[in-house]
């Protein structure tokens, strides 16, 4: 039996599955918020499935209140944290400034 094949959005069917504009997906892509997007051979934008949780992340965050420079902060120590990695940028209390420090 052969596993589920991921989904492929271009720009403007992330954007509706989001409710915002294909230019705030540029945008957001621009901040660092969205990774950049894998094109096609005629140079479309191609967005998966992460693509669309980290938006719809992002977009529920700023409901909420947090800045754009918060949410990439959150992003930055989540990747890390999946990845186990050290957070550069961060003492040992979770505070930015040295790492451990």
């Amino acid at each position: 039996m052969s596993e589920p094949r991921e989904k492929h959005y271009l720009i403007g069917q992330l954007a509706k599955l989001a409710g915002v504009k294909s230019d705030t997906v540029r945008f957001y892509e621009r901040k660092g918020l969205l990774p950049r997007a894998t094109r096609s051979a005629t140079d479309y934008r191609i967005y998966d499935d992460a693509a669309v949780e980290r938006l719809s992340f992002v977009r529920k965050a700023q409901a909420l209140g947090f800045s754009l420079d918060e949410i990439g902060r959150i992003l930055i120590v989540a990747g890390a944290l999946q990845r186990d990695l050290p957070l550069r940028g961060f003492n040992s209390r979770g505070h930015p400034g040295r790492y451990g420090h």
